[in-house]
């Protein structure tokens, strides 16, 4: 079973309605009077370890150590609260609520940044709901994931400094990232095909809006298999590999697809602002301002993918060139379809076979 064992200076012993101290005379500072922990090294606090069934961590009982796998059904945590992971350990949970407010954030770190800990993780006793908000996770491995059936909600929250991505989610349930900040992912541990700050890989539905993806060492955001949802502002700023890559499957299967979208800055990236397919970027690219907005990167060509897609109306405005694939191999080969193509004058479009 798991345990919890109070590390404190606190000592009290309540007898009716009394409350007499431990040591000598001295007063005791009743639990909500105290202030909240702001290290890992301050005094006092609780060490999980173990299995779970229902818990609720208070912010006054902090700072929260974790030692190990912890994991457990159902979390809430009390906004200002401190959890403290020693290097390794890692937040299993089938249900966590984490909801902060601006004033007194939820912080998840490492207990030394120089050693990481896990990250939160789903679950392995039931279905994984997450919800963060006014939440910062820090000097993980990865931030937080999601798997099969999960249903994942971030809000207003600093993902930042995590070895590999900061965000992993897959393998079916929803995904929402609104109004946060991906700082310093992929540090030192993306080097697959897979090497992005924010990953989302066979969703049943995403809602990405107003976010800004910074100094990933690898990619930026990777969007793969069968996925539809939302794209909506934000930055992708300073990544090391692609900054957004949408796949498209080249025989339209298993394609990623908008259901809406607004412009996204993409911009200081060492490689290509984006790989996106035809359909998105009519969407994310639908005037000059936006195309303007792709711009000071390594490589100002964005990759259009065109396997199998269908575009109404694409108007290409000089400064972003466009390197379109269309087609494919046999017998999957199918046109990419626009209604209406226009250049404007200097802009440049490539072709390039598949």
């Amino acid at each position: 079973m798991g345990e919890f064992r109070t590390l404190g200076m606190w000592g009290t012993l309540v007898l009716g309605s009394a409350i007499v101290a431990a040591c000598g005379d001295s007063p005791v500072v009743p639990p909500e009077e105290r202030p909240l922990p702001t290290s890992c090294a301050d005094p006092g606090g609780v060490v999980h370890e173990g299995v779970f069934t229902g818990a609720n961590w208070k912010a006054s009982d902090g700072p929260h150590h974790l030692h190990g796998a912890v994991t457990g059904q159902t979390l809430v945590i009390e906004a200002g609260a401190l959890i403290c992971g020693a290097p390794g350990a890692a937040l299993g949970v089938g249900m966590l609520e984490a909801e902060g407010t601006a004033d007194a954030p939820i912080v998840f770190t490492a207990r030394d940044p120089s050693q990481p800990w896990a990250g939160i993780k789903p679950s392995t006793i039931t279905v994984t709901t997450i919800t963060l908000s006014h939440a910062t996770v820090e000097h993980a491995i990865i931030g937080v994931q999601g798997t099969s059936s999960s249903e994942i909600s971030i809000s207003h929250s600093l993902i930042r400094q995590t070895q590999a991505q900061g965000i992993l989610f897959g393998d079916g349930g929803t995904a929402s990232l609104v109004g946060s900040v991906v700082d310093s992912a992929c540090l030192s541990m993306c080097t697959d095909a897979r090497g992005y700050a924010v990953v989302l890989q066979n969703l049943n539905g995403f809602h990405l809006e107003d976010n800004q993806i910074l100094n990933s060492g690898g990619g930026g955001v990777l969007v793969l298999w069968r996925a539809s949802g939302v794209l909506l502002g934000g930055s992708i700023e300073g990544s090391a590999g692609i900054g957004l890559f949408l796949q498209e499957d080249q025989g339209g299967g298993r394609s990623v697809r908008l259901t809406d979208a607004a412009p996204v800055r993409i911009t200081g990236g060492s490689s290509y602002p984006a790989s996106v397919p035809l359909q998105a970027a009519e969407m994310l690219l639908a005037t000059r301002e936006a195309q303007e907005g792709w711009l000071g990167n390594a490589r100002d060509t964005v990759l259009v993918t065109a396997h199998a897609s269908r575009a109404d109306e694409i108007t290409i405005h000089p400064g972003l060139v466009w390197l379109v694939a269309g087609g494919g191999p046999a017998p999957t080969n199918r046109a990419a379809v626009i209604g209406s193509l226009e250049l404007m004058a200097g802009a440049v479009l490539s072709l390039r076979a598949p």
